[in-house]
């Protein structure tokens, strides 16, 4: 239904979410559309400046300065509430993070995962913990562009290994982040400070 009400029909979807800054990275997935080997594909950018903000910061007008220059169609949403960002994920063939700063571990993985996404992200902070090699790629270099198109032309060239890649995601989020678990820690975590 949402590839339909924003013209994506049978394109390959690259998804980012997450707040617009320079420390999140999507410019640098933007500057890699140019080296993307496939013209059927669409990078969607799904977020704003801060959460329920969906103010124009410098920073986006970069971003969506640089997307209207794209060879590739970019499809920008601005935020979207967290209750209907799933829709964006179950649209997406591949998702990316694009974090270049020290990221403790962000949640956008397990919700990609979740969806059965193969998904590229960082080698910063805590985002190399998540990657098995079996359900996502490592950009070693997170302001390269042109390791994230040659990961994402890898990806792109071979949708039984990312539809495999995302399988494996799911399987992973299926056995060992279920909610039973995550409040069962939580809940841990607050016994031992009482």
């Amino acid at each position: 239904n949402i590839r339909g009400q924003h013209n994506l029909g049978s394109r390959k979807v690259i998804l980012f979410v997450g707040r617009l800054t320079r420390n999140k990275g999507p410019h640098v997935l933007v500057r890699s559309m140019w080296h993307l080997n496939h013209s059927d594909a669409t990078l969607v950018i799904v977020g704003g400046a801060w959460y329920s903000d969906n103010r124009v910061s410098d920073y986006i007008a970069y971003v969506r300065a640089l997307a209207a220059r794209s060879p590739l169609p970019i499809v920008t949403t601005g935020f979207i509430p967290a209750n209907e960002v799933h829709r964006w994920f179950n649209a997406a063939d591949v998702f990316v993070c694009t974090s270049v700063w020290n990221e403790p571990l962000a949640r956008v993985h397990y919700e990609a995962m979740a969806a059965g996404l193969p998904f590229l992200t960082t080698a910063r902070g805590g985002n190399p913990e998540i990657v098995t090699g079996e359900n996502g790629v490592l950009i070693q270099d997170p302001e390269d562009p042109l390791e994230y198109a040659g990961a994402l032309n890898d990806l792109l060239s071979d949708m039984e290994r990312a539809r495999l890649m995302g399988l494996n995601g799911r399987r992973m989020v299926e056995r060992h982040f279920t909610w039973e678990r995550v409040a069962s820690e939580i809940l841990g975590v607050w016994e031992q400070r009482l």
